[in-house]
């Protein structure tokens, strides 16, 4: 059902961008009781954005967590980084907040699907280290054209996306 809102959308989007949605990633996502996680993959992508959050002071960055799963890292967040273009969400649909505004960034979730599905401008931070076993034997498939390679490469690519609207000034 949620997929059929993903598909009313997409006529609706567009190309100016003034936001980064990021739909936090879930250490354990997809790899619950095993011997690893994807915590350095979160601390990675989250680094990155705060380091863009405090440089370009214009771009709105929205971190989207799960109830139950990132509640607490959320409160954590909110207390260290004290923004004015950063903020939190706890919880709650995510589909609604896919926008023509927003740049989608997403690892191992249904939103991500729903974002492609609508149009949405997605960044998938899939970093070359990671794609190895034992890590890509659980990793979502997406078309590789969407994935950076490392930190670096997805703050380019993000600042890429609002240089090319115009929108980032």
């Amino acid at each position: 059902p949620r997929g059929i809102n993903s598909f009313k959308k997409k006529n609706k989007l567009n190309k100016k961008k003034t936001s980064v949605l990021y739909f936090m990633i879930n250490k354990n996502a997809s790899i619950w009781k095993k011997k690893f996680s994807w915590e350095r993959l979160v601390n990675s992508v989250e680094k990155s954005l705060f380091d863009l959050a405090k440089e370009y002071s214009n771009i709105k960055f929205i971190f989207k967590g799960k109830t139950g799963v990132h509640s607490d890292k959320i409160t954590q967040l909110r207390s260290r980084y004290k923004l004015s273009n950063l903020s939190f969400i706890d919880g709650g649909v995510g589909h609604d907040l896919i926008n023509k505004e927003s740049i989608i960034i997403g690892f191992n979730s249904t939103a991500v699907i729903e974002s492609m599905i609508s149009g949405a401008d997605v960044i998938i931070p899939y970093f070359k280290k990671f794609r190895k076993k034992p890590y890509s034997e659980y990793a979502h498939v997406y078309n590789p054209k969407l994935f950076v390679n490392n930190e670096k490469d997805l703050k380019n690519k993000i600042i890429q996306k609002f240089k090319n609207n115009k929108n980032y000034e």
